[in-house]
């Protein structure tokens, strides 16, 4: 189980590290988003091993 645990949390971190590197990309972009939307169940706090980032961008 702590092994598990372990796992998610670095999943965690992939993933909120990765989201951050994706907001500072697209605020490099001319022009900027008006918003990002993040979605999916890191958005609710719930990282499972399968877990990904869903974002919506609107220009």
């Amino acid at each position: 189980m702590a092994e598990e645990t372990g796992d998610i949390n670095a999943r965690r971190k992939l993933l909120e590290e990765e989201l951050a590197r994706l907001l500072r990309v697209l605020g490099e972009e001319e022009p900027p988003p008006e918003r990002v939307i993040l979605f999916g169940s890191l958005a609710q706090g719930v990282v499972e091993e399968w877990s990904d980032i869903d974002v919506v961008v609107i220009q």
